[in-house]
């Protein structure tokens, strides 16, 4: 193959993934110059193609965390982390209603893989006044607990704090505050950079801004910047950030207008940001959830649509979000599928947990040939 040849092979792999995939990648047809079976890693990742060639057949399978709670209770917003142990625990809140902060507290569950179940939900230790919005992130044998409480009626009066656990979510320290400003509030995960610190999105409820905490081994949690929506515009809020391979920090963000999701990049680990712009992504006014997986490239799980909170979708990048697949519909029909969380699990499954309707957790297992147009290995 030679260079000149090159953008047509491309062209062509990309304009027959489908069926590439359905066949076993056989020889391509006449035309495009294609090599013969098997093609070279380099364009198949070129291509995001790269896992058909080498991985199990799709696998999508749907649960949930618990059945449908009775009303008037709900429950809302989860998330989820692999601990240093490999297991996955999840935590969400619940309220009384009929208002989603009445009553509020936090509960979790472990996934327990030889048995493909839930384990029972466990309230933590009650905290004084009504508590939302839980976040989970591992940071070696730490798992860390980022929540927010409020002190008046509304999330502007909330203000985030943190637990941390040692024996990966079975106790917790007592809580501390990670900032004293008037409306913060969590969503998305930390990242760690390539200097090794962490960054944590966050956003301002009261002033309806994102913020972004970073942090040095060891030290505490110190705001680095502030991002505003641009003028006229609904707030940015909800921020979900990823690293991508040169270092840079993509964050896409909740547009409140209930019009696009945001983008922006940063080149100095959160401490500045280019100008907010449309990620080219309908949004209803929901937050998404980016993963980087294990290989590097990216997962988003959002509300492609503006008009409802439905249906709940993934895509796919191997070109650090500058490019998505179509999105892949995961739950769809009648109600409200929102708040998604992603991880993916030792085995490269990605699990993601999602709030439905908030009657219950919804809980879906897939893994990247499904998300790539794959037919599911698993029946629903």
């Amino acid at each position: 193959m030679n260079a000149n040849s090159r953008p047509n092979i491309l062209r062509c792999l990309r304009a027959l993934a489908p069926a590439l995939l359905l066949a076993g990648f056989p020889a391509g047809p006449p035309g495009c110059g294609l090599p013969t079976a098997p093609f070279p890693t380099d364009l198949l990742r070129e291509v995001g193609l790269l896992a058909e060639a080498t991985a199990e057949p799709a696998i999508f399978i749907t649960g949930a965390v618990f059945p449908p709670v009775d009303a008037p209770a709900g429950c809302h917003a989860p998330t989820i982390t692999r601990t240093a142990a490999g297991t996955l625990l999840a935590a969400w809140y619940a309220y009384e209603g009929p208002r989603e902060l009445d009553g509020a507290q936090l509960f979790t569950a472990y996934w327990q893989p030889e048995t493909a179940e839930w384990s029972h939900p466990l309230q933590l230790v009650a905290e004084a006044g009504t508590v939302g919005n839980p976040m989970l992130a591992t940071d070696g044998d730490r798992v860390w607990l980022f929540f927010a409480r409020v002190a008046g009626t509304g999330w502007s009066t909330a203000r985030t704090f943190l637990r941390t656990s040692d024996d990966n979510g079975a106790s917790w320290s007592p809580a501390e505050s990670l900032s004293p400003r008037l409306g913060t509030n969590v969503r998305g995960g930390p990242v760690r950079l390539i200097d090794g610190t962490w960054l944590l999105p966050a956003y301002d409820d009261l002033v309806q801004r994102a913020l972004f905490f970073g942090r040095v081994e060891g030290q505490q949690w110190v705001l680095r910047s502030e991002l505003p929506p641009p003028t006229g515009a609904g707030a940015a809020i909800q921020p979900t950030v990823a690293v991508l391979a040169d270092g840079r920090v993509l964050a896409l963000l909740r547009d409140t207008a209930g019009e696009r999701l945001w983008a922006t990049v940063s080149g100095d680990g959160g401490r500045t940001w280019t100008g907010l712009v449309s990620s080219g992504w309908e949004n209803p006014g929901s937050p998404a959830a980016l993963l980087t997986l294990a290989s590097g490239e990216l997962l988003l799980a959002l509300n492609p649509d503006k008009a409802a909170r439905r249906p709940l979708a993934v895509t796919y990048s191997s070109d650090g979000g500058q490019t998505w697949t179509a999105p892949r519909t995961v739950v769809a029909g009648a109600g409200a599928y929102a708040y998604p969380a992603l991880v993916q699990d030792g085995a490269g499954l990605i699990h993601m947990v999602y709030s439905h309707d908030r009657r219950t957790i919804g809980h879906v297992i897939f893994n990247l040939a499904w998300v790539l147009g794959g037919a599911a290995g698993i029946p629903e």
